[in-house]
Formats: C-alpha cells, structure tokens, sequence
C-alpha cells in the first residue's frame, strides 16, 4: 500500500478516535525518521530509544489537539527537536551532590570491589568512581544510584523516574557497562 496523505489522515482521523491500530500505522511510518532525528541533535545511541518513546508518547497524549496545520511529520520533527534539546539541558545542568556521592560511594566501590578481587576501595579510587558516576548520562547515573547505592527496586525507581520497569532495567544495565567502561574493568 503506498502511503500517502490521503492515508495518513485516516490514519490521523482514526487513531484520533482511540483506534490503537491506526496509531500503530502511524508510528511504524514514523519510527525511522524519528530515531533519526533524536541521533543528529543528541549523537547519543544510548538515549535514542528512551528520547523516542518520549517523542511518541507525546504524540500519543496530544494527538486529539493536533490542528493539522502542517504534515505529521513536520510536527513529530518538533517534538523531536524539542524533547532532544531539553534532554541536552538536562544533562548539562545535572549535578550530582558530592555530599550524596560520598556518603553512597564507599557502598559502591564495595560492590565493585567483590566484583573484581584485584580492586581495592581507597580515597582516590572513590574519587574515580564519583568521576565516573557522574560522567554517566543523568537518566542512568539517577537509576545506578538509586538502585545499587539506595538498594530501591525497580518498581519504586519506575514509579519516581516515572519509567517502565523495562526503562528502569535498560537504564541501569547501560549505566553498569557505560561505568565498567569508564572505570577500566
């Protein structure tokens, strides 16, 4: 079937109308070029997916509003834009306390020291590993600490990041590598 406006504003029309497979259409239509524009502001492969559900949920939420004003695309091409440069804000302006950092890290090198034997947990390697916590982008530094320094589970850490379990999960498994990789493990 070729796609083409006609299409889409059945589609549009009918996922208006709480027709989940119209949505679906919708979004695999839309998918690759989304992802693509989250990667051109963000260059971060490990925040595509996460920028991409937002980008859609907010369409998903907004759509009976859509005016249709312009194409689709046009519009998913601004949520786009606007959910990456937030995103981008975000990060820059996100801090880690070094006064929380301090008192979770000696729990943390303990962890990573039972992990490798070799390893031990003196001054200047809780001074890297508070490095290295907080060179992780903030949406998985938030995860790591709050469940391998805080002890949350991820049902708690979804229900205050406002993520799925999955979310909670993908975010501290990238979180650990992107840390193993910093620290030289």
């Amino acid at each position: 079937m070729e796609w083409n406006h006609t299409i889409e504003a059945e589609m549009l029309r009918r996922a208006c109308c709480g027709d989940q497979e119209a949505y679906e259409h919708l979004y695999h239509k839309h998918l690759p070029s989304v992802r693509s524009w989250c990667w051109q502001i963000t260059k971060s492969f490990a925040d595509v997916e996460d920028l991409t559900q937002e980008v859609f949920m907010r369409f998903y939420l907004k759509l009976p509003t859509f005016r249709h004003e312009s194409s689709l695309r046009t519009w998913l091409y601004r949520v786009a834009v606007n959910c990456s440069l937030m995103h981008l804000r975000q990060r820059k302006r996100a801090t880690v306390s070094l006064d929380t950092v301090e008192i979770h890290a000696p729990r943390l090198a303990a962890r990573i020291a039972a992990q490798s034997a070799t390893r031990t947990t003196g001054a200047g390697e809780r001074l890297i590993i508070e490095q290295a916590i907080r060179a992780l982008p903030l949406g998985n530094q938030s995860v790591l600490i709050m469940h391998d320094i805080s002890g949350l589970r991820h049902n708690e850490i979804a229900h205050r990041l406002g993520l799925s379990m999955e979310g909670s999960k993908c975010r501290l498994r990238r979180a650990r590598r992107d840390l193993r990789l910093l620290l030289g493990a």
